[in-house]
C-alpha cells in the first residue's frame, strides 16, 4: 500500500510539473499571438497592390461585361500575413500588374469587412488568400487557395476562357 502511495505521489508530481510547463507554454504562445506588432516589412501599406477597379462586386461584373474582360477576385484579410507577402512580393511586380490590368477587372475584397462576408459565403471561401477567376457574368471558372509566387500566379491567370 505504501509503495502504491509513493508511486501515486511521483505520478502526481510529474503530472503537476507537466501541467505547469504546459500552462507556461500556452501563456507564452498566446501572449506572442496577442501582440499587435506585425513583421516590420509587411506592417505598412494596403493588403493589395493593384488599384481596385470597382467599388463592389456588382460594379466589377458590370465593368467586366462592358470591357469584355474576366474578373480576378482576390479575397484576403488585414491580418493575413500570406496575403501581405503576396501583395508586396508578387502583386506589386510590374509584369504581374501589367498582365492583370490588361486582361482582368481586379477586385480585392477583405473577407471580414464591408461586403466581404457576403462574397465569402457566395463563393464558399474557407481560407485566405483565395484568388478566383470569374467570367464576365460573375461565374467562377478557376480558383486558388493560398499564396502563390510570381510564376504560379502568372500560370494561374494566363488562361483562355
Amino acid at each position: 500500500m505504501k509503495e502504491q502511495q509513493s508511486q501515486l505521489k511521483v505520478l502526481t508530481n510529474t503530472f503537476m510539473k507537466a501541467c505547469i510547463q504546459f500552462t507556461l507554454f500556452l501563456t507564452l504562445l498566446l501572449s506572442s499571438c496577442a501582440s499587435k506588432k506585425a513583421i516590420p516589412a509587411y506592417d505598412s501599406g494596403p493588403v493589395y497592390s493593384l488599384p481596385i477597379q470597382a467599388v463592389g462586386l456588382k460594379e466589377a461584373i458590370e465593368q467586366a461585361d462592358k470591357e469584355g474582360k474576366n474578373i480576378l477576385l482576390n479575397v484576403g484579410a488585414s491580418w493575413c500575413l500570406p496575403c501581405k507577402i503576396m501583395a508586396k512580393e508578387v502583386l506589386s511586380l510590374a509584369e504581374v500588374q501589367d498582365y492583370i490590368q490588361g486582361n482582368y477587372i481586379y477586385y480585392y475584397c477583405d473577407a471580414e469587412k464591408a461586403n466581404g462576408p457576403m462574397i465569402t459565403e457566395l463563393y464558399h471561401i474557407s481560407s485566405v488568400p483565395t484568388l478566383i477567376l470569374l467570367d464576365r457574368k460573375g461565374t467562377e471558372f478557376k480558383r486558388n487557395q493560398g499564396a502563390m509566387g510570381r510564376s504560379e500566379l502568372m500560370k494561374f491567370i494566363k488562361v483562355e476562357h
